[in-house]
């Protein structure tokens, strides 16, 4: 069985992302976690235009 999620989060003013509660069981985070963010051919502009439009 293949399911999805998809949430989208805003930055905070002060560069601060919440993670939505779904993801966050999804993929097991928990307080005092730490995430690595790996960036490798990301295209930000692409990103960046399709978060607008949601």
């Amino acid at each position: 069985m293949n399911s999805s999620v998809c949430r989208v989060s805003k930055i905070s003013s002060k560069g601060q992302i919440i993670i939505p509660k779904v993801v966050r069981e999804v993929i097991n985070l928990h307080k005092g976690d730490r995430i690595a963010f790996n960036f490798e051919n990301v295209k930000f502009e692409s990103i960046r235009l399709i978060l607008k439009n949601l």
